[in-house]
């Protein structure tokens, strides 16, 4: 299991998320993270849940800077 978990609602994914994200090895223990900290917006994903979740924050990034380095040849 991985937990997502924002820090805040704005900002980039860097800043918001990338600190709080962690896996565990049920489901069990990911719930009781997320109990024991409330103050997180946090979400629990199966593996591909977070795959694309992943892929819809960072594909846009990585696909910005593949069009720069094009632009750069």
């Amino acid at each position: 299991m991985i937990v997502y978990a924002a820090t805040g609602d704005t900002g980039r994914p860097v800043d918001t998320c990338c600190s709080t994200i962690n896996f565990f090895t049920s489901a069990s223990s990911a719930q009781a993270w997320i109990t024991a900290h409330p103050n997180l917006a946090a979400t629990d994903l199966d593996q591909e849940q977070a795959v694309t979740l992943g892929r819809d924050i960072f594909e846009p990034l990585l696909a910005r800077h593949t069009a720069l380095d094009h632009r750069l040849v």
